[in-house]
């Protein structure tokens, strides 16, 4: 059982070496690569920033037993803290990373 997702998009820098990584470690790649060179357990995702998509994606990792999601990315840490938060891991924490990495939402959240 994997307690780590990675969250892996295909345009991200080093994507190809992170995907290789995983292929020694017991993690769970979500990704929206054509081609993903991860060895172990894969996820498709878009990556979207939709509610569908964040549940659906929390939904598999919540039946594998995944504990934690982990971004490489600003995309894609977004993406896995809206995973986090609907998991129950964390509470908040998406609209925390959206505010920190969105400052035109930082601004309006400080009126």
């Amino acid at each position: 059982m994997a307690h780590l997702a990675l969250v892996v998009p295909a345009h991200s820098y080093r994507a190809e070496d992170f995907l290789r990584a995983t292929a020694s470690l017991q993690v769970i790649v979500v990704s929206d690569a054509d081609d993903p060179v991860a060895m172990g357990s894969l996820i498709r995702s878009s990556l979207e920033l939709d509610a569908e998509e964040v549940a659906r994606v929390s939904d598999i990792l919540a039946r594998l037993g995944t504990g934690r999601a982990l971004g490489v990315d600003e995309r894609s840490v977004r993406f896995a803290a809206a995973l986090s938060d609907e998991l129950g891991i964390t509470q908040g924490l998406a609209k925390a990373v959206e505010h920190a990495t969105r400052k035109d939402h930082l601004r309006r959240a400080l009126g």
